[in-house]
């Protein structure tokens, strides 16, 4: 569980603790997912990805 709060503590610096709920009810249940986003490097989509393998290893 310490994880999961400093998860959602970094999370929570760009979209709201709802969201993070969201994401990891998506994540535990093996809901697919689109990530998308402007082309090239230093978007942040391989970031998000391992957050959300993150969530689901952890489930």
């Amino acid at each position: 569980m310490r994880t999961e709060t400093k998860l959602k503590g970094n999370f929570e610096e760009f979209a709201p603790s709802h969201i993070f709920e969201y994401l990891k009810a998506v994540a535990l249940t093996r809901s697919n997912i689109i990530i998308s986003g402007e082309i090239g490097t230093g978007t942040g989509k391989t970031e998000f990805r391992k957050l959300l393998r993150t969530k689901h290893k952890e489930g």
